[in-house]
């Protein structure tokens, strides 16, 4: 099952606009990232659990697509 919660975003940096590389579950927990250009630390923030409500939601989609492929085949 693909798993979400380490799929690969891009940010930019608020403080020099770097582009830093995360990974949703950073989001999902809310983690403080640092910028390798400047050193700036970054508190992510899930508004309203957007993060978390969205993966979820994903995944169950797939669980549904998986049990109809399922149907199908019998």
């Amino acid at each position: 099952m693909l798993d979400l919660n380490y799929f690969e975003i891009q940010i930019s940096c608020p403080k020099c606009k770097y582009t830093i590389d995360i990974y949703l579950i950073d989001v999902k927990n809310e983690d403080v990232v640092f910028c390798h250009n400047c050193k700036a630390s970054i508190q992510l923030k899930d508004s309203d659990a957007s993060s978390y409500k969205g993966i979820k939601e994903i995944n169950n989609t797939f669980n549904e697509l998986k049990n109809t492929l399922k149907k199908l085949g019998k």
